[in-house]
């Protein structure tokens, strides 16, 4: 799939919707793996009896983002941490069949005990449709949070994004606040409100953190990853669903 520009998403979009948002992270996929476990681990217990377990998956990256499958409403069961090419980040990905919350899983991981700089990044083309309501809503985004144990909610960053309503009728834009650590990414000028935060100014601020957001060989270069997942327990929220459900929205009273 390619958008109006020209420019293509991560392996032509055929796993989406699950590679519309990736967090990365700015330390190894070990490290990365125990901070979540340590994060989440409780609140999943406690909810499910269950726990959380890593382990190595190998593969190239299709493979790989197999391992998240099946897909879940209402509840998250498995995360993959994928080493990326240069070793600078960690892109994390999860098995919600909407896609991951990566601006607010950035922000999480970074305020964490052992925490790093993450970056959540949201690239979704605007499918739907308001007279089948089917479709994905598009939005895109990019969030950057540091650690800081002196601030409020130990961590300092800030986010932009533009997305369409829940209606389905116009786009809406978040700005970035005064914590916004890079240059300016809005086109201020720009009428729409869409155009204000481009799908290329999104894919320049993503290159200008050394993420190559949709390139293939940037992830597991080396043709591993570590997968978290949810063990034993006594169930768990929602349902399971299969790639091709998301994609098809055919269980319209969990959109």
């Amino acid at each position: 799939m390619v958008d109006g520009t020209g420019e293509r998403y991560l392996l032509d979009d055929a796993w989406f919707p699950v590679t519309h948002g990736i967090t990365f992270l700015a330390a190894d996929a070990a490290t990365c793996a125990d901070v979540l476990v340590s994060w989440r681990g409780r609140a999943t217990t406690e909810l499910t009896g269950g726990v959380l377990r890593t382990r190595r998956v190998e593969g190239a990256l299709p493979e790989l983002l197999g391992t998240l499958l099946p897909l879940r409403t209402a509840y998250v069961t498995r995360y993959l941490l994928l080493p990326t090419a240069g070793a600078r980040w960690t892109a994390m990905l999860d098995n919600s069949w909407r896609g991951s919350e990566a601006i607010s899983d950035a922000g999480g991981m970074a305020a964490q005990p052992g925490g790093m700089r993450a970056v959540g990044v949201v690239d979704s083309p605007q499918t739907f449709d308001r007279r089948t309501r089917t479709g994905w809503w598009g939005a895109r985004g990019v969030a950057v949070f540091d650690p800081d144990p002196s601030a409020k909610w130990g961590v300092r960053g800030s986010s932009v994004k533009v997305q369409v309503s829940d209606t389905g009728h116009r786009w809406e834009l978040t700005e970035p606040d005064e914590e916004w650590p890079l240059p300016d990414p809005l086109d201020r000028e720009a009428r729409r409100t869409q155009d204000k935060f481009s799908r290329a100014s999104l894919l320049r601020v993503a290159d200008s953190l050394g993420i190559r957001l949709h390139d293939e060989s940037f992830y597991a270069p080396d043709r591993w990853g570590v997968l978290v997942e949810l063990v034993g327990g006594r169930g768990v929220p929602g349902r399971e669903r299969t790639l091709a459900q998301a994609q098809a929205h055919e269980f319209p009273e969990e959109r």
